[in-house]
């Protein structure tokens, strides 16, 4: 992964957040609408698999960059 300046890697870790509430807000929308009790559990699955992907990714960025400057 090649890394970024502080400003580019902080908007690149809020980038994937916000995409990531989007994802989590559509799926449970998806939830909402269907009320069905197996179908529920598996959404709430997948919105805590999109919510920790979307943190390790920014989580990543995030400590690429600190690494970077403390490198530099």
């Amino acid at each position: 992964m090649c890394n970024k300046n502080t400003p580019d890697a902080a908007a690149e870790a809020i980038k994937t957040l916000m995409h990531a509430l989007i994802d989590i807000n559509y799926t449970a929308g998806l939830a909402k609408n269907k009320k069905d009790a197996v179908f529920t559990s598996s959404v709430l699955e997948s919105i805590q698999i999109i919510a920790e992907h979307a943190l390790n990714k920014s989580q990543n960025i995030l400590i690429a960059d600190v690494q970077e400057v403390h490198h530099a």
